[in-house]
């Protein structure tokens, strides 16, 4: 499964306080990019989340999966999950949806997302290519 790393820094607001801001860096076309993430729903525990999952290790995988939900009136409809996640050592598995920022985050995701499962697909046809051999 092709997978994306989130990482977090610190940015200060307005107001002067330091937060923690995550997101995902890649490059596309030669340009380097940078897709900002928040949580799903906007709340701010959900932040406090976030830093529990990142306590573990200093960047996270981002989990990206199509769901589908069916309406009381039986209409279907699909729609994209975005989840950060870690596992500690333990072995307990950690995770939080999140969402792009903004709909220009989103489209550059997509992205980004298609060139790592085409870089994975090459990767394995590589590996086929050489146990024939």
């Amino acid at each position: 499964m092709a997978c994306l790393i989130v990482e977090r820094e610190i940015y200060e607001s307005r107001d002067r306080k330091s937060y923690y801001g995550y997101f995902v860096r890649g490059k596309v076309r030669g340009r380097e990019v940078k897709v900002d993430l928040m949580p799903k729903n906007k709340d701010f525990d959900g932040y406090d989340i976030l830093d529990i999952i990142f306590d573990i290790a200093p960047t996270a995988e981002l989990i990206i999966r199509d769901e589908e939900m069916t309406s009381e009136s039986g209409k279907s409809s699909t729609y994209t999950v975005y989840e950060v996640q870690n596992t500690d050592e333990d072995g307990i598995l950690y995770s939080y949806k999140v969402k792009p920022r903004a709909e220009s985050d989103k489209s550059i995701l997509s992205i980004l997302l298609q060139q790592a499962r085409r870089a994975e697909e090459r990767a394995n046809e590589a590996k086929t290519d050489e146990a024939k051999l």
